[in-house]
């Protein structure tokens, strides 16, 4: 028994891309139970253009898919609205009679995306006093190449585009893709804290011309670079149990004043602060070299060696952005103790030793004390001796003087 064949017809996207040729992929399915020969599928329709007719296909057995593609354009003034196909099919039938089938496809134009394009950068800051290097990004977020695509960079003073005259031409810009430009820009120190660049973009979408003009912009703080010119230890090489200060002289060599500067030690194991947690410093001009002092403790315990303490410099540039830079400081800790005997609290009313702010005091005798104690008692007795002498003499003349 030769069965019979029953097709059923399919695609497999109905979404079409306006203003671009499209390729469809037509799904031709038998679900019959004879053979389906010659398949040959004729497609037409008024509004949309075909290149060509789909492949026939040569057979299909019971339960098989097979494909064929349709190619078509589809105008830019179909978009946002539905498109039918009307579809054609003249095969042969298991028993060898020529069999015609007749089915309408329904599919549907994409509007055409609003705003396609975009532009952003790399970076939304732009550091006046310093050349810049950021990137461009333009992007095609639409369902559709952007072709022919040019774009005019326009900086508007104190910005300044260097080593190019600002365009840029781009042949083709897939959908979903982006390129990027890369640009230098430079702001003179100005009291500005905003700058932009203009854009003109030119392209072609669905085969229109298409142009808009668009702004990027920038915040502009100011060029600061802090730098170490010196530091200093006293003592030079601290033991446990001593105090010991830093002092760090820093250079502002940017364009742009630091201000409101504070200073925050970072304490390893072993190193305490004698004093506030924080410092302020204040201003930092440029090339002006200003100076701080932080001060530590060495605990009693605390082993001999190299001790790291990282230091965060935290500042306001002239946008008042809060901008932190650390540095970091090698002490080297020399073996023995700085005291001898016990640690007491500062009479005034200080914090303890392990506090803020301290006073040591030492307490017990030395090898100096012991010689000059009975150096001291002796010449106490002679002195006492000599006068209890001389008084006794005083006397003895004042008797002889009464019985004369």
């Amino acid at each position: 028994m030769e069965g019979s064949s029953q097709l059923l017809f399919n695609v497999n996207n109905h979404g079409l891309v306006s203003g671009q040729q499209n390729n469809v992929t037509l799904q031709v399915t038998n679900e019959g139970s004879g053979y389906a020969y010659y398949i040959s599928p004729s497609i037409s329709s008024t509004s949309l253009s075909l290149a060509d007719q789909p492949t026939p296909i040569i057979s299909l057995a019971p339960g098989e898919t097979k494909n064929t593609t349709l190619d078509m354009y589809v105008s830019p003034s179909l978009a946002g609205q539905p498109v039918q196909l009307a579809l054609n099919v003249h095969y042969i039938g298991p028993y060898k009679y020529n069999t015609t089938a007749s089915t309408t496809l329904n599919l549907y134009a994409l509007p055409i995306s609003q705003g396609a394009i975009s532009l952003s950068a790399s970076s939304q800051d732009i550091i006046a006093g310093n050349l810049d290097n950021l990137n461009i990004i333009i992007s095609n977020n639409g369902n559709a190449p952007i072709s022919n695509l040019s774009i005019q960079l326009t900086p508007a003073s104190p910005l300044t585009l260097i080593g190019s005259d600002g365009f840029y031409v781009f042949p083709i810009l897939q959908p979903g893709k982006n390129t990027t430009i890369p640009i230098q820009l430079y702001v003179g120190s100005s009291t500005s804290t905003v700058a932009s660049i203009g854009t003109t973009l030119t392209y072609s979408l669905y085969g229109q011309a298409q142009s808009s003009s668009r702004s990027l912009s920038f915040l502009t703080p100011g060029y600061i670079n802090l730098t170490i010119l010196s530091t200093s230890l006293i003592p030079t090489v601290p033991t446990a149990g001593s105090i010991f200060s830093l002092t760090s002289t820093l250079n502002n060599i940017g364009a742009s004043a630091a201000s409101a500067a504070t200073v925050t030690p970072h304490l390893p194991q072993g190193i305490s602060v004698v004093g506030e947690s924080s410092t302020f410093i204040g201003s930092l001009p440029p090339s002006t070299p200003t100076a701080f002092t932080l001060s530590f403790m060495v605990a009693p315990t605390a082993a001999s060696g190299t001790y790291e303490i990282p230091v965060t410099l935290t500042y306001s540039n002239n946008l008042n952005q809060r901008v932190n830079q650390t540095f970091a400081y090698s002490v080297v800790v020399g073996q023995g103790s700085a005291l001898t005997g016990n640690y007491v609290s500062n009479p005034g009313g200080l914090v303890s030793v392990y506090g803020h702010n301290s006073t040591i005091v030492k307490t017990g005798t030395s090898k100096g004390s012991g010689i000059l104690l009975p150096v001291v008692l002796i010449i106490i007795i002679i002195l006492a001796v000599y006068y209890l002498y001389k008084r006794r003499k005083d006397e003895e003349k004042g008797d002889r003087k009464v019985h004369r």
